[in-house]
């Protein structure tokens, strides 16, 4: 059936159109897409469609992405610029409010973690930094939502010898997203003007012969600089490389890294918060997740077990000998399933069995709800006896992690 409206405007003008038609692209979106047949609008900034304004997306092609989109005969796309979509981000802890590690981190070593899923990474000297967790104040505006916290970045010291300084998170297989658009999102205030580069870059894991690291950047963040530094809103629009012809390593490790490339040869306090990544080329209002959803997630890669007062109880066990305990610590939440990490939070020494101090502790196995650990002492065990793991004060525990890097 023809559409009874005869033309488009393109930049305020007229323009003729032939066979203008409109379909509902998918019955799982709120979507009202339609084709314009025939029609080349020669990639315009904007048009008018029966009194709504399109804004043209560049390098992009029209997909049926939940957005109100737009296309022309040569598939370039147009989006509604009065209704955004509301998306959840597939960025975890992208709001900074969990820090099961810590608080406060100075000059971390490349590739550790700061707040949960927020990883640092340089690949030369990197200098002198503190990442550290900060609040919001209480019915603040200049932020809107009532966020509770951000990241703050402190670079005191150059880099040396690096080509890359970042802060990165990796997202669970690298197909999340592979030959689609995003767009990444967030918010930052630094009194000086710095240039920040945000990028996905598609790991393919370890184990096999796995391609290449592919990375891809999208438009710079350059910072609002002032004596007083003042939130400012940043997004760009990265597509997302096809996995045509690659290959994924063999231990299920492969991740999308997001990532904010950070200056290399100048100082600066940076602070960051609300990072999201969503699906499509177009604003969106970002669906947060709720503290416990937040946490969860997190625990899904890094989880504590952790006394709450003296003595507080871990696990539980069995003696195999005068110095040498069978243990079983239950997870608070199922973790990824890879061969995990497990560390004490404190010195070994801070955990004792049934009275007797640790002197060394070990993984032996583990399973989707528990840790096995093997556990030293000096003497004083019998085979065969019941043992409970504990920590001597508040605080004390272990630290369970299975990271993707």
């Amino acid at each position: 059936m023809s559409d009874p409206v005869a033309s488009v405007i393109v930049d305020g003008a007229a323009v003729a159109k032939a066979n203008l038609r409109a379909y509902l692209a998918s019955q799982a979106y709120e979507v009202n897409p339609a084709t314009v047949a025939g029609l080349d609008l020669a990639a315009r900034t904007t048009l008018t469609w029966r009194g709504v304004v399109w804004g043209y997306v560049p390098g992009s092609t029209a997909t049926a992405d939940g957005a109100f989109v737009l296309a022309d005969a040569n598939g370039r796309r147009y989006i509604r610029a009065d209704v955004p979509a509301l998306r959840r981000s597939a960025l975890i802890n992208g709001g900074f409010d969990v820090w099961q590690r810590g608080t406060s981190f100075s000059t971390p070593a490349s590739g550790s973690y700061t707040a949960d899923r927020w990883r640092v990474y340089c690949d030369g000297t990197p200098g002198t930094y503190t990442v550290s967790r900060q609040a919001f104040t209480l019915g603040q505006t200049d932020v809107p939502g009532e966020p509770t916290s951000w990241l703050r970045w402190v670079q005191s010291v150059v880099t040396s010898g690096a080509t890359a300084l970042r802060l990165q998170q990796p997202i669970e297989d690298v197909r999340r997203f592979a030959g689609q658009t995003v767009t990444v999102l967030g918010r930052m205030k630094c009194v000086n003007t710095r240039t920040i580069t945000p990028r996905l870059s598609q790991y393919f894991g370890t184990g096999g012969s796995p391609s290449a690291t592919v990375d891809t950047a999208g438009a710079a963040w350059v910072t609002v600089p002032g004596p007083t530094a003042i939130w400012t809103y940043y997004a760009s629009v990265i597509q997302v490389p096809s996995l045509a012809g690659k290959t994924i390593g063999t231990n299920g490790d492969s991740a999308l890294i997001f990532s904010l490339g950070l200056p290399l040869t100048q100082v600066q306090t940076l602070d960051i918060a609300e990072l999201a990544l969503i699906p499509g080329a177009l604003a969106a209002t970002v669906d947060w997740p709720t503290p416990a959803e937040e946490l969860a997630a997190c625990r899904r890669y890094y989880q504590l077990a952790t006394a709450t007062s003296a003595l507080g109880a871990l696990g539980t066990g069995r003696a195999t000998g005068t110095t040498a305990a069978d243990l079983v610590v239950p997870l608070i939440a199922p973790m990824r399933g890879a061969v995990p990490t497990v560390t004490s939070i404190n010195a070994v020494s801070t955990l004792r069995v049934s009275g007797t101090a640790l002197s060394a502790l070990s993984l032996a196995g583990h399973s989707d709800n528990a840790v096995r650990l093997t556990g030293t002492v000096a003497s004083g065990l019998t085979a065969g006896q019941a043992l409970l793991l504990e920590g001597v004060s508040a605080g004390d525990g272990i630290a369970i992690a299975q990271e993707l890097l």
